[in-house]
């Protein structure tokens, strides 16, 4: 099984900051204030869920989609949201699988990949992101944070981002073997770029894209 984080979910996130100290929480952190209050949203590829304590801690409505690939990753998930459930107005309905098992009439207000993009090989990743911008409302957001490859200008940026990839392939047999250009990726669909941040030396990127109606 390709992309199968199931051996390194007790260390992901300590190996996450490790290696890009807080960037890789700060970068999706900073997306959270875009989402709309009562929003219907899919967080797809979420990992071991500590985005949902942030979200969770905004204490704002909304239902959540939560759709992960590995099932200790989501187990682990469902065992943070149990924790602040009670407190909590936001209804989150978890599920064991890949965009492919979204429901044909599932439509959602915002999207949210956070380091799932980077995953997949160039053709897979275009069906993929088809897909998902099927599922997206017109004029609703889909919230991105991922690597930035072309802002890695510097052979050290180049050999970080070569060795993650290198490790993800020997310790979750990763289906790409290059980071992808993103930005070039969402060029080919109708969304609109409407902010931008970038994080840990430029190698990390935010993004808010609206879809035209």
């Amino acid at each position: 099984m390709q992309n199968n984080f199931n051996h390194i979910t007790p260390i992901y996130d300590f190996l996450a900051g490790l290696i890009f100290g807080k960037s890789i929480k700060e970068s999706q952190i900073w997306l959270l204030p875009f989402i709309p209050e009562n929003a219907n949203m899919l967080i797809i590829g979420g990992g071991t869920g500590w985005i949902l304590e942030e979200i969770l801690a905004t204490n704002f409505k909304c239902r959540i989609v939560y759709l992960e690939a590995s099932k200790k990753m989501l187990k682990q998930s469902q065992k943070r949201y149990q924790k602040h459930a009670k407190k909590s107005n936001i209804l989150i309905e978890f599920r064991l699988g890949t965009e492919i098992d979204l429901k044909e009439t599932e439509s959602f207000d915002v999207i949210f990949t956070g380091f799932l993009l980077d995953l997949f090989l160039e053709e897979n990743l275009r069906k993929l992101m088809q897909k998902l911008y099927k599922h997206l409302k017109p004029g609703e957001l889909w919230l991105i944070a991922d690597f930035q490859p072309k802002n890695a200008t510097r052979f050290w940026q180049k050999s970080l981002l070569q060795t993650m990839i290198s490790f993800f392939k020997i310790t979750a047999n990763l289906q790409a073997n290059q980071l992808p250009d993103l930005d070039s990726a969402f060029s080919g669909f109708q969304l609109k770029p409407e902010h931008q941040k970038l994080f840990y030396h430029k190698l990390i990127q935010s993004s808010v894209y609206r879809k035209q109606v």
